[in-house]
C-alpha cells in the first residue's frame, strides 16, 4: 500500500496538461514517470505513465487530465482499481479494459467519455464498483451488465442512455446502488428489479420510463432511497412500497400518478424528503402523513387535493420546507403552524384557503419565504409578520386582505420581494420602507392605498420592480 501510494503522488506531481493520456503497465523501466512531447507515433503533447507491472491501483483522479486514453500492459492481472473521474478526458471508453479480469473498481464519473457503454464490460466479473456517471455516453445499457454478479455499486446517470433497463440487472444480488438518473431511458422498470433484497439507492429519476411502478419494490426491505421523479408513471402508487419502511428519501414528483394518496405512507417513520408534487393526486391530506416527525421536507404542490389542513400538521417540528400549493385546499390556516420552528420555507399559495393569517407565525424565527398568495383570506396582515427576522420574500397577493399595512414589516431587513398586490388594504405606505435596503420587488397594485408616496422609495437602490397601479396615491414617484 505504502508503494502504490507513493507512484499516484508521484503521478500527481507531475501532471500538466496534455492532449491524451498513455497508461503503459508491466515497461521494464518501473515506477518511471515521464512526460513526453513526441511519443514517436506523430501524435504530440501525451501524457505517459509507466508503471510497475505489480500495480494494482491508478488514481489519477481530479488532475485535469483532457484528451483521449490510452493503456497498454504487459500484464493484466495486478490491477484491481482504476480511477480517472473528474477530468476533462474524452472518447471511447479502451477496448483493452476487458482484459483487466480483476478490476475491482472503474470509475470514469465527471468526464466526457462518448459512444456506447461496450458490451465488453461484462467480461470484467470481479467488478464491485463502475462508475461513469456524468459522461456523454449513448446507446443501451448492454445486457451483459448482468454478468457482473459481484457488482455492488452501478452508477450510470447524467449520460445520455437510451432503451429500456435490462431484465438481465436482476442478477446483481449484491448490488446496494442502482442510479441510472438524468437519462433517456424507456420502457418500464422491470419486475425483475425486485429480487435485488440488498439494494439500498434506487434512483431512476429524470427518465422517461411509464407505466406503473411495479409491485415488487415492496420487496427491497433495505431501500432508504428512492427516486423515481420525473418520468411519465402512471397509475396509483402500490401499497406494497410503503412496506419498504426504511425510506428516507422518496420522491415521486413530476409524474402522472392518480388517486388517493395512502394513509399507509404514514409507515415510513424515517422519511425526511417527501416529495409527491405534480401529479394527479386527489381527496384530503392523509393524517397519517402528520405523523412522520423527521420530515424535513414535504412536497405535496400541483395536484388536485381537497379538504383542509389539518391542525397535527404542527407534528412537523423538523420541518424546514413545505409546500402545499396549487391545490384546492379550504379553510383556515391551523394555529399550530407556529410549532414548525424549523421552517424556512412555507408555500400554501394557489389554494382557497379562507379566515385570518395566525398570529402564531411569530413563533417561525428562521423562515425565509412566505407565500399564501392566490387565496381567499382575509383580516389584516398581522403585525407578527415583524417578528420574521430572517424573511426574505413575503407574498400574500390576491387576496382578501384589508387594513393598513403594519408599519412592523419595516423591520423585516432582509426583505427582498413583498407582494401585497391585488387585495383591500388601505392607508398610507409605511415612510420607513425606505430602510429595505435590500428590497428587489415591492407589488401594491390593485388595492385601497392612498396618501402621498414616500422620498423614502429612493433609499431602494436595489429596487427593479415596483408597482403601485389602481390606487390612490397622489404624488409623482421619487427618483432613484
Amino acid at each position: 500500500n505504502f508503494e502504490q501510494e507513493a507512484i499516484n503522488d508521484q503521478i500527481k506531481q507531475n501532471i500538466d496538461d496534455f492532449n491524451s493520456v498513455f497508461i503503459l503497465l508491466g515497461s521494464s523501466s518501473a515506477d518511471q514517470i515521464e512526460s513526453e512531447q513526441n511519443d514517436g507515433s506523430g501524435e504530440k503533447n501525451r501524457k505517459k505513465f509507466v508503471l510497475s507491472n505489480v500495480c494494482s491501483k491508478i488514481d489519477l483522479s481530479k488532475l485535469n487530465l483532457s484528451g483521449n486514453l490510452r493503456l497498454n500492459a504487459d500484464n493484466f492481472t495486478s490491477l484491481k482499481v482504476l480511477k480517472l473521474s473528474s477530468n476533462e478526458l474524452s472518447g471511447k471508453i479502451p477496448s483493452i479494459i476487458r482484459n483487466f479480469k480483476n478490476l475491482i473498481e472503474f470509475s470514469i464519473d465527471n468526464n466526457k467519455f462518448s459512444g456506447n457503454l461496450p458490451n465488453y464490460i461484462g467480461c470484467l466479473s470481479s467488478l464491485r464498483t463502475l462508475n461513469v456517471s456524468c459522461n456523454k455516453i449513448i446507446g443501451e445499457i448492454p445486457q451483459s451488465i448482468g454478468n457482473l454478479l459481484d457488482l455492488i455499486s452501478l452508477k450510470m446517470d447524467k449520460n445520455k442512455l437510451t432503451g429500456e433497463i435490462p431484465k438481465s440487472i436482476a442478477n446483481l444480488k449484491k448490488l446496494t446502488v442502482l442510479s441510472l438518473s438524468k437519462n433517456s431511458l424507456s420502457g418500464f422498470i422491470p419486475s425483475e428489479i425486485g429480487s435485488l433484497k440488498n439494494l439500498m439507492e434506487l434512483r431512476l429519476d429524470e427518465n422517461m420510463l411509464k407505466g406503473m411502478i411495479p409491485k415488487a419494490l415492496g420487496g427491497l426491505a433495505l431501500l432508504t432511497t428512492v427516486f423515481l421523479c420525473v418520468n411519465f408513471f402512471t397509475g396509483m402508487i402500490p401499497l406494497e412500497i410503503f412496506l419498504c419502511v426504511k425510506v428516507v428519501q422518496f420522491l415521486l414528483n413530476c409524474n402522472k400518478l392518480k388517486g388517493l394518496i395512502p394513509e399507509e405512507i404514514g409507515q415510513m417513520v424515517n422519511m425526511t424528503y417527501l416529495n409527491l408534487s405534480n401529479n394527479l393526486f386527489i381527496g384530503n391530506i392523509p393524517e397519517k402523513i402528520f405523523n412522520l416527525f423527521n420530515l424535513q421536507s414535504l412536497g405535496m404542490a400541483s395536484n388536485y387535493l381537497t379538504g383542509t389542513i389539518s391542525s397535527k400538521i404542527g407534528n412537523l417540528k423538523n420541518i424546514v420546507y413545505l409546500n402545499l400549493g396549487s391545490n384546492s385546499l379550504q379553510g383556515a390556516i391551523p394555529k399550530e403552524i407556529g410549532k414548525m420552528l424549523c421552517i424556512k420555507s412555507l408555500v400554501l399559495e394557489d389554494n382557497k384557503l379562507t379566515g385570518c393569517i395566525p398570529g402564531e407565525i411569530k413563533s417561525l424565527a428562521n423562515l425565509e419565504e412566505l407565500k399564501l398568495g392566490k387565496n381567499k383570506i382575509s383580516g389584516s396582515i398581522p403585525a407578527e409578520v415583524g417578528e420574521l427576522k430572517n424573511l426574505q420574500i413575503l407574498d400574500l397577493q390576491d387576496n382578501c386582505l384589508e387594513d393598513e399595512i403594519p408599519k412592523e414589516i419595516t423591520k423585516l431587513s432582509k426583505l427582498k420581494e413583498i407582494y401585497l398586490n391585488k387585495n383591500k388594504l388601505i392607508g398610507c405606505l409605511p415612510k420607513a420602507i425606505g430602510v429595505l435596503m435590500s428590497l428587489t420587488c415591492l407589488a401594491l397594485d390593485w388595492n385601497f392605498l392612498e396618501g402621498m408616496i414616500p422620498d423614502e422609495i429612493s433609499e431602494l437602490k436595489n429596487l427593479k420592480k415596483f408597482s403601485l397601479d389602481f390606487n390612490n396615491f397622489d404624488g409623482y414617484v421619487p427618483y432613484a
